[in-house]
């Protein structure tokens, strides 16, 4: 077992767990997960390991791994992190927007959203979405600031809240993007941040408007 062979598998069961492929309470079998990723099962065990000291899997005995549903607390607790952290990603972007090819990147992530027009389909959106955020930390150039959001980025999978994402509230977040993207192209870091920062807040917004059945129950 490598450690690149690992990486590539907390990667492929990651970006299914984002995209909404997998959803809450499902059972991910270590067998199924070779197949669909090409890795061998000792990477793939691994890799579950490791998502689950993310919180984004649970490991429960005589069941394997099961994909992780959240409580609407833990929720809150991380989008009000990520308000923070995605906000200082947007204003280091916009200090280096002129850098390099950080420009042709930014325009690339939004016209991937702004294509979707009128698109109902969630899962559409939300790879959009996640290309657009990753993008926009790429771009401000600090690693670990990435690494950390991928793991809050995780934790909040798509698949838990895929049903209760309305047509409205996609173009809503598109039109919020495009705000996020002329403060980059702008250089104004000040303009990035606050626009990055309402967006993630309109998500907890969101988030508390939800019905109670969407989120794990608390424990105790």
């Amino acid at each position: 077992m490598s450690d690149g062979a690992v990486e590539r598998a907390v990667t492929a069961i990651r970006d299914r767990l984002l995209s909404g492929q997998f959803v809450a309470g499902q059972r991910l079998v270590e067998q199924d997960l070779v197949d669909i990723t090409g890795i061998g099962r000792s990477s793939v065990r691994e890799a579950l390991q490791r998502l689950a000291s993310e919180g984004a899997v649970e490991l429960v005995r005589n069941k394997g791994a099961l994909v992780r549903s959240l409580s609407r607390k833990e929720v809150t607790d991380i989008l009000q992190i990520r308000e923070n952290l995605e906000g200082m990603a947007a204003e280091l972007a916009a200090a280096v927007i002129e850098e390099g090819s950080n420009r042709a990147k930014l325009a690339a992530a939004i016209e991937e959203m702004v294509a979707l027009g009128d698109t109902q389909d969630a899962l559409l959106y939300n790879h959009a979405n996640l290309a657009f955020h990753r993008t926009v930390v790429e771009i401000s150039g600090n690693a670990r600031l990435g690494a950390i959001l991928e793991q809050l980025h995780t934790q909040i999978f798509f698949g838990q809240f895929r049903q209760t994402i309305s047509r409205d509230q996609i173009q809503g977040s598109i039109a919020q993007h495009r705000e996020i993207a002329a403060a980059i192209y702008n250089g104004d870091a000040a303009a990035a941040r606050r626009a990055m920062a309402n967006h993630v807040r309109r998500s907890q917004s969101m988030v508390s408007a939800l019905p109670d059945a969407v989120f794990r129950r608390p424990s105790g």
